[in-house]
């Protein structure tokens, strides 16, 4: 109270917060569970509505903070996650046929049948805050990178590192069926190097890690570009009824690739093999099935899958196409969701004209040729995670898939953790704290960039082996420990700055779960200083 003016009613509230928390999780807990299971979908509007009035939606992508959009008349809109358009590109002549991100999202590549690719910067350099750019929306912007093709563009892929990469590297697809790998000249200008060709039109081409998945009619070829060794090859039973459907590639981690195409769906793992000589890498099949339905885009949700479904190809003269329809399918394709979309026009659609993205965020988003709509996935996904558990137990590592959903990727867990360190640390109260209690490892992380890395470093690693993610790099050094019991209202300090950080992340919506977690880690702390057994607590 001496230290900050107005603490004793922020710590009033955060109390009352904490209150709340738990006699929600009491709730959450009780036997009698009146939550029900349901997806909840909303319509983009507003800029949407009026870009799509007199143009059709051709490409989509999604990231935390906004979405992409690409029409028949080659603009590239950049939209907020209400639909609202924050800048607009005009780069291409004619339809846009794919758009991508970096890993970071701060740099967007798009491609058009024009066969022209381009990759955009989105946050401006001299704006100090390092925002999006949110000027006046433009009709032609100035391009990173423009490459024209003799033939059209069909998929567009660049290095996920691709801000901070020596070598800014873009993947193309194109038409004639040359995959090519684009990067900067020795002076001036860029260069193209084949990485594949002469086996039908390119699909589709995905990058995660320093792995590059592609698609023509033969399958699926997986690429080592660290390395520049080819993986594997994974066959796809090809006919001509799949041209009328369009080919997913969606990498679900750094190791597990998602495919389907037709009615095919299968998942494959990069895994190591032992040699005499060396370690191998080898592409793995894990999950294989066929639907009776034809698939328009496809998207893992912890251990489930969402797909959407078309029930139908291209209508035929004298027919009208049915309703599509969003699916959740175990990967044994085990159903438990099957939505019919109210899409506007559905009858002169076909698989072609949906796509799905997602899932960012508990969010996923369905494109039509006339609209977008969004699914939010995270009621259902808590409902389905409790009620599995306690009914039919199918989930053995239910706990797993809920935090691995949560977790989201490794830079999303480190800014978490390390903003709400170095908020915790840097806080007033906490300060006067840490002056008390003179040296340890809390003192030292307040006065050491270092020890903070270190200390985040350590949290990352094994929060990610709680949810069950394989990790290849070795566990980092554990901090030194303390044997200081943390106070009541330090703890409470510590869950305030956990909340900033979560929303700095547009991640509020799992506040619960974190709360949850950490009256777990509180009540093991209890337990401690009363000199419970620990292994006695469920």
């Amino acid at each position: 109270r001496r230290v900050h003016g107005g603490l004793s009613s922020r710590m009033s509230s955060l109390s009352d917060f904490v209150q709340v928390s738990r006699q929600e999780l009491q709730m959450i807990n009780s036997d009698e569970e009146t939550e029900e299971s349901h997806l909840v979908y909303s319509r983009l509007a507003s800029s949407t509505l009026e870009i799509l009035e007199f143009q059709k939606c051709t490409a989509f992508a999604a990231a935390p903070r906004f979405l992409a959009l690409g029409t028949d008349a080659g603009s590239v809109h950049l939209l907020d996650i209400h639909g609202n358009e924050i800048r607009r590109f005009q780069n291409h002549m004619s339809s846009v046929n794919d758009i991508t991100f970096d890993q970071s999202f701060e740099f967007m590549a798009s491609c058009g049948a024009d066969g022209s690719v381009t990759v955009l910067g989105l946050y401006e350099e001299e704006n100090s805050g390092g925002g999006l750019i949110t000027s006046a929306i433009a009709h032609i912007s100035p391009a990173v990178v423009q490459i024209l093709y003799p033939s059209p563009a069909t998929c567009v892929s660049i290095d996920p590192r691709y801000g901070s990469a020596f070598y800014k590297t873009i993947c193309v697809g194109c038409l004639d069926g040359q995959l090519f790998l684009n990067t900067p000249g020795w002076l001036r200008g860029r260069k193209d190097t084949i990485l594949h060709n002469n086996q039908g039109p390119l699909a589709n081409v995905r990058w995660k890690g320093s792995y590059i998945a592609w698609a023509n009619d033969k399958g699926v070829k997986i690429f080592n570009h660290a390395t520049g060794q080819r993986l594997g090859f994974v066959r796809l039973a090809f006919d001509e009824s799949m041209r009328s459907c369009r080919c997913i590639l969606s990498w679900e981690t750094a190791h597990t690739l998602l495919i389907a195409w037709g009615k095919k769906v299968k998942i494959v793992s990069i895994q190591e093999k032992e040699t005499p000589t060396a370690k191998q890498e080898q592409v793995v099949l894990v999950h294989s099935f066929t639907t009776d339905y034809w698939i328009s885009g496809i998207a893992a949700l912890g251990d489930y899958l969402v797909i959407l479904a078309c029930n139908s190809l291209a209508p035929e003269t004298g027919k009208k196409a049915v309703q599509p329809e969003l699916r959740i399918v175990s990967r044994s394709c085990q159903e438990y969701v099957n939505d019919a979309l109210s899409i506007n026009g559905f009858e002169n659609y076909g698989p072609l004209d949906y796509k799905l993205e997602g899932v960012v965020d508990g969010m996923c988003f369905v494109t039509s040729p006339k609209e977008v709509i969004g699914v939010d996935l995270r009621t259902w996904f808590s409902w389905a995670v409790r009620n599995f558990a306690k009914d039919t137990g199918e989930l053995a590592s239910t706990s797993q898939n809920s935090l691995r959903l949560r977790i989201g990727e490794v830079e999303v867990v480190r800014g978490v953790i390390r903003d709400a360190f170095v908020g915790f640390l840097g806080d007033p109260l906490i300060t006067e704290w840490l002056h008390g209690i003179g040296q340890g490892f809390w003192h030292d992380c307040a006065s050491s960039e270092e020890k903070v890395r270190n200390a985040v470093d350590f949290a990352c690693y094994h929060l990610h082996r709680l949810a069950g993610d394989t990790l290849h790099q070795p566990a980092p050094p554990a901090p030194h420990k303390s044997e200081l019991m943390i106070p009541e209202k330090v703890l409470v300090i510590l869950k305030y700055h956990t909340l900033i950080a979560l929303t700095r992340h547009n991640i509020a919506g799992y506040h619960d779960d974190v709360l949850r977690l950490l009256d777990h880690a509180k009540l093991v702390i209890t337990c401690a200083e009363k000199g419970t057994d620990r292994t006695s607590i469920g």
